[in-house]
């Protein structure tokens, strides 16, 4: 509420309306160097550079979007309130209610035991761990943010990075749930041994994948269709 409040506070009057002409909601980080160009320049996009121009050339209207925990870039942001939606400005009661709620409550079976032996403590002390490490209750606002951003406007694609994290399948997922396709982009080097990028049995026809993934060459492309 504080992060809202303090973006509120500082967008024009205007508001955040929604695009009216075919557009295209593409992910980015708000960094300092994005801000280089001084407060009247485009966004310096060092992580997919030159993508919003290309996209500007095939006729959308490229509105960049960020994560509700970006802090301490208000005014930077607010300066660009034409081309930038930051999302916690989609905070709704509902969403916050939803995301404070995002717990995952295991069945636990009637014994809990390593080799034989009883190990209650150290499944429960196990499972405290991931709820503090994993960021549930985050990833979920962030979810109920982007999907009420897509609610209304012309939205033609969703586009982020492409590393197969958590909060890329929640934008899969609010993209899908108002019909929107989602697009993602490879950023980084590609290891046989970066194991989020190559999926398991089964994983294709149950996880939230993109419906298209744009990648650096053919080399890549083979080793993520062989990797599922």
């Amino acid at each position: 509420l504080v992060g809202w409040h303090r973006q509120r506070r500082a967008w024009p009057a205007g508001g955040w309306p929604a695009p009216t002409e075919p557009a295209v909601a593409l992910f980015s980080v708000p960094d300092p160097a994005a801000f280089e160009g001084g407060p009247g320049s485009s966004w310096n996009d060092t992580l997919l550079p030159q993508l919003d121009r290309w996209l500007s050339g095939l006729g959308y209207r490229v509105i960049r979007f960020c994560a509700p925990e970006s802090r301490g870039v208000e005014q930077a942001l607010a300066r660009r309130a034409r081309d930038v939606r930051p999302l916690i400005l989609y905070t709704t009661v509902r969403g916050l209610w939803r995301s404070a709620c995002a717990w995952w409550a295991p069945r636990w079976p009637e014994r809990l035991c390593v080799a034989g032996r009883p190990a209650d403590w150290l499944f429960r002390r196990e499972w405290w761990l991931d709820a503090a490490r994993s960021g549930w209750c985050v990833f979920r606002h962030y979810h109920e943010c982007l999907s009420t951003m897509l609610a209304r406007g012309s939205w033609r694609w969703v586009v982020f990075f492409f590393e197969n994290q958590p909060w890329e399948k929640l934008s899969v997922l609010a993209a899908r749930r108002h019909g929107v396709p989602a697009a993602a982009v490879q950023m980084a080097l590609l290891s046989r041994y970066y194991l989020s990028y190559f999926l398991g049995r089964d994983d294709a026809r149950r996880m939230p994948l993109p419906d298209a993934v744009c990648v650096s060459g053919p080399g890549i492309a083979r080793l993520l269709v062989e990797g599922g």
